[in-house]
Parts: structure tokens; sequence; C-alpha cells
């Protein structure tokens, strides 16, 4: 009896070693599971990091908006053609012209010098060439007009489409007059010139009307209006050189003033 006693002690003894290790694994398992729980955990480390770099990144692209074109536009040179009418209320433009309306062909260039955003500054030159004809004391009778100006123009351009202007325009105005004396016994006409000096001042607005193709060439449609100045001269006209100045004298039309309101309309091609 004591020695089956003893044997059955030592089979529990044993069977308690044997389970004390299992136990062990089983508390220790959960300790394992979770491992690589936090394994996501640290995965989400580098997302993080992601995310805080976008806004930097949209910070970078913002330079790259703000440095948008002109609204003045790149282009610099200009070619212009129209027609300019001034009104002349001197009464000494009567023996030429039927009318107070004196019109004129003109053409122009120019060339953007400084641009600042929607400002900028234009240089360029101006010929306006015109000529009337009527009938002085019953005789055929003429006057030419011919004026070459340079002109300084500031820009104001709110819109891609459209700017204001003003423009001053100082020049050399040529005239000549010339009246057709059939009881001379010279036959010839009777003619003077004068040079005389003249300013124009005067404000507009542009608009533009498309682009030529695809080429960088755009057209716009010009007016302006403004005050022209001009010296007096007088008209005294004689027969040419050739003629016989004893039996030909000079006619006297009076003390011609060139100047006046006028308007401009134009169509301008930019590049």
């Amino acid at each position: 009896m004591t020695g089956s006693r003893l044997t059955a002690l030592c089979a529990l003894v044993a069977a308690g070693l044997a389970a004390g290790p299992s136990a062990e694994a089983q508390d220790q398992a959960p300790g394992q599971v979770q491992a690589p729980v936090q394994a996501p955990l640290q995965a989400q480390a580098p997302v993080q990091g992601q995310a805080q770099y976008q806004p930097q990144e949209r910070i970078v692209e913002v330079p790259a908006r703000i440095e948008t074109p002109s609204r003045v536009g790149p282009r610099l040179w200009e070619l212009t053609v129209g027609v300019r009418t001034v009104f002349i209320k001197d009464p000494q433009l009567d023996p030429f012209s039927n009318k107070d309306a004196f019109v004129q062909f003109s053409l122009s260039g120019a060339r953007v010098l400084v641009r600042d955003d929607q400002m900028a500054l234009v240089a360029g030159l101006i010929l306006d060439v015109g000529t009337t004809n009527a009938s002085a004391r019953g005789e055929p009778s003429e006057l030419s007009l011919t004026r070459a100006s340079a002109s300084f123009e500031g820009r104001y351009q709110p819109w891609s489409r459209l700017f204001g202007f003003v423009r001053i325009a100082p020049g050399v105005l040529h005239g000549s007059a010339s009246l057709t004396d059939t009881s001379s016994p010279a036959g010839s006409s009777l003619t003077t010139t004068f040079d005389a000096f003249s300013l124009d001042a005067s404000a507009g607005a542009a608009f533009r009307v498309g682009a030529i193709g695809d080429s960088k060439i755009s057209a716009w449609l010009i007016g302006d209006g403004g005050y022209g100045w001009a010296q007096s001269e007088r008209l005294l006209l004689a027969p040419s050189l050739g003629a016989d100045q004893s039996k030909a004298g000079p006619v006297d039309l009076g003390t011609l003033t060139a100047g006046g309101g006028f308007f401009r309309v134009a169509l301008a091609l930019v590049y």
C-alpha cells in the first residue's frame, strides 16, 4: 500500500511539472499576438509625414500662379492706319474749302518703351496728310497740309482687350497753297509754302477686335480726340519763278491758323 501511494504521488508531481510549462506558454501567447498589432501603428508614421508635406508642395506652386503675363501684354510694336479730321474755324480756310472739317490720312508707328503691370509708356511717329479743293475768287484753289510729329503716350490697361491713353505729339506742319489765275499773262498758278510748329494733345481708348490667324499679331480699333495747335502763317501766293513778275503780282489771302479740335479713328496691328 505504501509503495502504491508513493507511486501515485510521484505521478501527480510529474503531471504538475508537465502542466507548468504549458501554462507559461499560454500566458506568453497574448504577448506574442500583440507584437504584430503594433506594426500597423508604426506603418502609419510615414503616412502622417506625407500628410504634413502636402501643404509645402502647394506653397511651392503659388509663385507659378503669381507669374502671370502683364495686362498690357508682351507686344512691343504697332502700326496704325486711320483718318484724322481737324475742324479749322479760321475764315482764311474758306478760299480752299467749303466746310470747316479738314480730313487727313493718318499713318503712325509706335513702340512700347516701359511697361509696369497695367501701365505703359509708348513713343512713336505720326504722319498726317490731307488736301482740300475749292474756288477762290472764281478760280480753282488747293490747300495741302502735311504734319509730321513725334508722339509720347501713357497707357492704362485694366483689361486685356481694352486700354485708355493720353497722348502729346509735337511736330512740324508743312503747308502748300495754290491758286490758278487764268487772267494772268503768265498763265500759271500762284503758289506759296510754309512750315509751322504744331502740337497735338489728345485722349482716347483702344479695343482689341481679334487676332490674325495663329500669329502673334492682333488687331485693335483705336479712337482719340483732342486739340491741335499750329502757328499762324500768312498766305501770300505768287507766280512761279519763270513767270514775269512785273505782269503778275502776288495774291494775299490773309493769315491762316490751321489748328482746332480734332478726332482720329484708326486700325492698329500690334505685334
